[in-house]
């Protein structure tokens, strides 16, 4: 999976026969319990949202759902642009979801945080399905 597993706690390294669940157990007890904050160390495949913003351990469904949004966003985009293509016309519909398609995707980029993130995923999704509608 491309979730970030959490390795070590500051100097706290835990014990690398733990499965993902135990080290999440231990790294949340010693945040509640112990009364400290320490420094995450993840191991992870590849420099991710999960990975830039900390979401690991529970938080990582968070990020999941951005993908299930995105997904909505799809079958939103393909439902509409294929009534609004009947209307207008298939080129001019297919020229506003190319351009839309690219400034939500580099709005994406620019993200400061998960909810904008999933807010303009949710519009990739909405426009990349219109264009997989007018293109097939």
């Amino acid at each position: 999976a491309a979730s970030p597993d959490i390795i070590a706690c500051g100097t706290t390294i835990f014990n690398e026969t733990l499965g993902q669940r135990e080290a999440c157990e231990q790294y949340e007890s010693i945040i509640k319990f112990e009364n400290h904050s320490c420094e995450p160390i993840l191991k992870y495949q590849f420099r991710s949202v999960a990975v830039e913003w900390n979401y690991f351990c529970s938080e990582t469904v968070k990020v999941k759902n951005v993908v299930s949004f995105q997904m909505f966003g799809t079958i939103l985009g393909g439902i509409l642009f294929g009534q609004l293509s009947d209307l207008f016309g298939r080129r001019k519909t297919m020229i506003v979801c190319i351009a839309m398609t690219a400034l939500s995707g580099i709005l994406s980029s620019f993200a400061a945080n998960l909810l904008v993130f999933a807010i303009s995923r949710t519009f990739v999704g909405f426009f990349v399905g219109g264009n997989s509608m007018l293109l097939f």
